[in-house]
Protein backbone atom coordinates (compact mmCIF):
# COMPACT_ATOMS: atom_id res chain seq x y z
CA UNK A 1 0.00 0.00 0.00
CA UNK A 2 2.84 2.41 0.82
CA UNK A 3 4.64 1.65 -2.44
CA UNK A 4 1.48 2.25 -4.48
CA UNK A 5 0.79 5.52 -2.65
CA UNK A 6 4.35 6.69 -3.33
CA UNK A 7 4.12 5.73 -7.00
CA UNK A 8 0.81 7.56 -7.48
CA UNK A 9 1.97 10.62 -5.58
CA UNK A 10 5.30 11.09 -7.36
CA UNK A 11 4.06 11.59 -10.95
CA UNK A 12 0.56 12.48 -9.71
CA UNK A 13 -0.95 9.74 -11.88
CA UNK A 14 -4.16 7.90 -10.90
CA UNK A 15 -4.01 4.10 -10.83
CA UNK A 16 -6.70 1.42 -11.12
CA UNK A 17 -5.67 -2.12 -10.21
CA UNK A 18 -7.17 -5.40 -9.10
CA UNK A 19 -6.52 -7.13 -5.78
CA UNK A 20 -8.26 -9.14 -3.09
CA UNK A 21 -10.28 -6.92 -0.78
CA UNK A 22 -10.88 -7.85 2.84
CA UNK A 23 -14.09 -7.87 4.85
CA UNK A 24 -13.22 -9.28 8.24
CA UNK A 25 -12.18 -12.89 7.68
CA UNK A 26 -13.69 -12.94 4.18
CA UNK A 27 -12.31 -11.82 0.81
CA UNK A 28 -13.74 -9.96 -2.16
CA UNK A 29 -12.61 -9.64 -5.76
CA UNK A 30 -11.94 -5.91 -5.86
CA UNK A 31 -10.83 -3.05 -8.08
CA UNK A 32 -8.92 -0.31 -6.21
CA UNK A 33 -8.70 3.22 -7.57
CA UNK A 34 -5.96 5.46 -6.18
CA UNK A 35 -5.68 9.10 -7.24
CA UNK A 36 -3.43 11.95 -6.14
CA UNK A 37 -4.77 14.29 -3.50
CA UNK A 38 -3.87 17.91 -2.83
CA UNK A 39 -3.66 17.03 0.84
CA UNK A 40 -0.64 14.82 0.09
CA UNK A 41 -1.86 11.30 0.85
CA UNK A 42 -3.55 9.72 -2.22
CA UNK A 43 -7.27 9.05 -2.01
CA UNK A 44 -8.38 5.40 -2.18
CA UNK A 45 -11.68 4.02 -3.46
CA UNK A 46 -12.83 0.46 -4.10
CA UNK A 47 -15.34 -1.50 -6.15
CA UNK A 48 -16.14 -5.06 -5.06
CA UNK A 49 -17.28 -7.42 -7.80
CA UNK A 50 -21.04 -7.86 -7.46
CA UNK A 51 -21.57 -10.77 -9.87
CA UNK A 52 -19.29 -13.66 -8.99
CA UNK A 53 -18.37 -16.52 -11.34
CA UNK A 54 -20.23 -19.69 -10.32
CA UNK A 55 -17.83 -22.48 -9.31
CA UNK A 56 -14.88 -20.10 -9.63
CA UNK A 57 -15.58 -17.36 -7.09
CA UNK A 58 -18.67 -18.83 -5.46
CA UNK A 59 -20.11 -22.32 -5.02
CA UNK A 60 -23.89 -22.57 -5.45
CA UNK A 61 -25.63 -25.19 -3.29
CA UNK A 62 -22.45 -25.77 -1.29
CA UNK A 63 -24.39 -26.79 1.80
CA UNK A 64 -26.19 -29.51 -0.12
CA UNK A 65 -23.08 -30.67 -1.94
CA UNK A 66 -19.99 -30.18 0.27
CA UNK A 67 -17.98 -32.43 -2.04
CA UNK A 68 -18.56 -29.92 -4.86
CA UNK A 69 -17.05 -27.15 -2.75
CA UNK A 70 -13.92 -29.22 -2.12
CA UNK A 71 -13.62 -30.00 -5.83
CA UNK A 72 -13.81 -26.31 -6.72
CA UNK A 73 -11.18 -25.39 -4.14
CA UNK A 74 -8.90 -28.20 -5.35
CA UNK A 75 -9.00 -26.69 -8.86
CA UNK A 76 -8.02 -23.22 -7.61
CA UNK A 77 -11.50 -21.78 -7.16
CA UNK A 78 -12.43 -19.79 -4.08
CA UNK A 79 -15.32 -18.49 -2.06
CA UNK A 80 -15.63 -14.72 -2.18
CA UNK A 81 -18.23 -12.34 -0.85
CA UNK A 82 -20.17 -10.41 -3.52
CA UNK A 83 -20.07 -6.63 -3.51
CA UNK A 84 -23.18 -4.64 -2.73
CA UNK A 85 -22.60 -1.32 -4.55
CA UNK A 86 -21.40 -0.04 -7.92
CA UNK A 87 -19.63 3.27 -7.27
CA UNK A 88 -18.36 5.66 -9.92
CA UNK A 89 -14.73 6.81 -9.88
CA UNK A 90 -13.60 10.29 -10.97
CA UNK A 91 -10.59 11.15 -13.10
CA UNK A 92 -9.90 14.38 -14.99
CA UNK A 93 -13.45 15.64 -14.51
CA UNK A 94 -14.97 12.44 -15.94
CA UNK A 95 -16.68 9.56 -14.17
CA UNK A 96 -16.19 5.88 -14.95
CA UNK A 97 -17.34 2.51 -13.73
CA UNK A 98 -15.26 -0.65 -13.43
CA UNK A 99 -16.34 -4.11 -14.56
CA UNK A 100 -14.30 -7.10 -13.41
CA UNK A 101 -13.69 -10.01 -15.79
CA UNK A 102 -16.86 -11.72 -17.00
CA UNK A 103 -19.06 -8.90 -15.64
CA UNK A 104 -18.46 -7.36 -19.08
CA UNK A 105 -20.72 -10.08 -20.55
CA UNK A 106 -23.71 -8.88 -18.50
CA UNK A 107 -25.52 -5.96 -20.20
CA UNK A 108 -27.45 -4.98 -17.08
CA UNK A 109 -24.33 -4.07 -15.10
CA UNK A 110 -22.97 -1.73 -17.79
CA UNK A 111 -26.44 -0.19 -18.15
CA UNK A 112 -26.55 0.45 -14.40
CA UNK A 113 -23.32 2.44 -14.66
CA UNK A 114 -24.67 4.36 -17.66
CA UNK A 115 -27.85 5.29 -15.79
CA UNK A 116 -25.71 6.42 -12.83
CA UNK A 117 -23.93 8.95 -15.05
CA UNK A 118 -20.73 7.20 -16.14
CA UNK A 119 -18.79 8.83 -18.98
CA UNK A 120 -16.85 5.67 -19.87
CA UNK A 121 -16.24 2.13 -18.64
CA UNK A 122 -13.13 0.16 -17.77
CA UNK A 123 -12.98 -3.63 -17.93
CA UNK A 124 -10.27 -5.45 -15.96
CA UNK A 125 -9.92 -9.15 -16.68
CA UNK A 126 -7.80 -12.25 -16.22
CA UNK A 127 -8.10 -14.13 -19.51
CA UNK A 128 -5.22 -16.53 -18.87
CA UNK A 129 -7.79 -19.32 -18.48
CA UNK A 130 -8.46 -19.17 -22.23
CA UNK A 131 -4.83 -19.68 -23.34
CA UNK A 132 -4.25 -19.02 -27.06
CA UNK A 133 -7.73 -19.72 -28.36
CA UNK A 134 -10.59 -17.76 -29.87
CA UNK A 135 -12.07 -17.13 -26.41
CA UNK A 136 -9.99 -14.00 -25.57
CA UNK A 137 -11.27 -12.32 -28.73
CA UNK A 138 -14.85 -13.41 -28.07
CA UNK A 139 -14.62 -12.04 -24.54
CA UNK A 140 -13.20 -8.75 -25.83
CA UNK A 141 -16.07 -8.37 -28.31
CA UNK A 142 -18.48 -8.29 -25.38
CA UNK A 143 -17.01 -4.90 -24.46
CA UNK A 144 -17.86 -3.66 -27.94
CA UNK A 145 -21.51 -4.59 -27.34
CA UNK A 146 -21.53 -2.81 -23.96
CA UNK A 147 -20.16 0.32 -25.67
CA UNK A 148 -22.83 0.29 -28.40
CA UNK A 149 -25.67 -0.47 -26.01
CA UNK A 150 -24.95 2.46 -23.72
CA UNK A 151 -23.14 4.96 -25.93
CA UNK A 152 -20.03 4.80 -23.74
CA UNK A 153 -16.35 4.26 -24.62
CA UNK A 154 -14.90 1.11 -23.07
CA UNK A 155 -11.23 0.61 -22.18
CA UNK A 156 -10.23 -3.00 -21.53
CA UNK A 157 -7.10 -4.26 -19.75
CA UNK A 158 -6.26 -7.99 -19.80
CA UNK A 159 -3.22 -9.77 -18.40
CA UNK A 160 -2.74 -12.09 -21.41
CA UNK A 161 -4.96 -10.20 -23.85
CA UNK A 162 -6.87 -8.79 -25.47
CA UNK A 163 -6.08 -5.31 -24.16
CA UNK A 164 -8.03 -2.83 -26.28
CA UNK A 165 -10.37 0.17 -26.40
CA UNK A 166 -13.70 0.84 -28.12
CA UNK A 167 -15.40 4.14 -28.85
CA UNK A 168 -19.00 4.95 -27.94
CA UNK A 169 -20.23 3.26 -31.13
CA UNK A 170 -18.39 0.03 -30.38
CA UNK A 171 -15.65 0.59 -32.94
CA UNK A 172 -12.17 -0.70 -32.08
CA UNK A 173 -9.76 2.18 -31.43
CA UNK A 174 -6.58 0.28 -30.57
CA UNK A 175 -5.46 -3.11 -29.29
CA UNK A 176 -2.46 -5.20 -28.26
CA UNK A 177 -1.80 -8.77 -29.42
CA UNK A 178 -2.53 -11.52 -26.89
CA UNK A 179 0.40 -12.98 -24.96
CA UNK A 180 2.71 -10.08 -25.80
CA UNK A 181 4.02 -7.51 -23.31
CA UNK A 182 3.23 -3.94 -24.13
CA UNK A 183 1.65 -0.64 -23.15
CA UNK A 184 -1.47 0.71 -24.81
CA UNK A 185 -2.04 4.47 -24.84
CA UNK A 186 -5.37 5.55 -26.24
CA UNK A 187 -7.43 8.75 -26.30
CA UNK A 188 -11.19 8.47 -25.81
CA UNK A 189 -14.07 10.93 -25.89
CA UNK A 190 -15.41 10.60 -22.35
CA UNK A 191 -19.01 11.55 -22.95
CA UNK A 192 -22.28 9.70 -22.73
CA UNK A 193 -24.60 9.25 -25.71
CA UNK A 194 -27.93 8.27 -24.22
CA UNK A 195 -29.28 5.26 -26.07
CA UNK A 196 -32.62 3.49 -26.17
CA UNK A 197 -31.08 0.55 -24.35
CA UNK A 198 -29.70 2.68 -21.52
CA UNK A 199 -33.18 4.19 -21.11
CA UNK A 200 -35.37 1.12 -21.56
CA UNK A 201 -33.08 -1.87 -21.08
CA UNK A 202 -34.62 -5.22 -22.01
CA UNK A 203 -38.21 -4.02 -21.49
CA UNK A 204 -39.16 -3.80 -25.22
CA UNK A 205 -37.91 -7.36 -25.79
CA UNK A 206 -39.66 -8.61 -22.67
CA UNK A 207 -42.88 -6.90 -23.80
CA UNK A 208 -42.67 -8.47 -27.26
CA UNK A 209 -41.96 -11.88 -25.74
CA UNK A 210 -44.94 -11.46 -23.40
CA UNK A 211 -47.22 -10.65 -26.34
CA UNK A 212 -46.04 -13.70 -28.28
CA UNK A 213 -46.42 -16.01 -25.28
CA UNK A 214 -49.85 -14.53 -24.55
CA UNK A 215 -50.91 -15.14 -28.14
CA UNK A 216 -49.93 -18.81 -28.09
CA UNK A 217 -51.35 -19.27 -24.60
CA UNK A 218 -54.64 -17.90 -25.93
CA UNK A 219 -54.57 -20.37 -28.83
CA UNK A 220 -53.95 -23.23 -26.44
CA UNK A 221 -56.62 -22.25 -23.92
CA UNK A 222 -59.31 -21.18 -26.36
CA UNK A 223 -62.14 -23.73 -26.70
CA UNK A 224 -61.98 -25.87 -29.81
CA UNK A 225 -64.19 -24.84 -32.67
CA UNK A 226 -64.05 -21.12 -31.86
CA UNK A 227 -63.17 -19.02 -34.89
CA UNK A 228 -61.75 -15.52 -34.78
Amino acid sequence: RERIAAWVGAPRTPLLFGAAGEAGADYLNSAFFVRPSKAGEPAWARYDKVHLVPYGESVPFKRLFPLLKRMVEARGGGEYLPGTAMPLFRVGGARFGALICFESTLPGLARQYARSGADFLIVMTNDAWFLKSTAPYQHAMQSSFRAMENGLPVVRAANTGQTCAYDARGRLLASLPIYEEGVLTVEIQAEQRRTLYSRWGDFPIQLALGIVLGYFAGLFLMPKGVRY
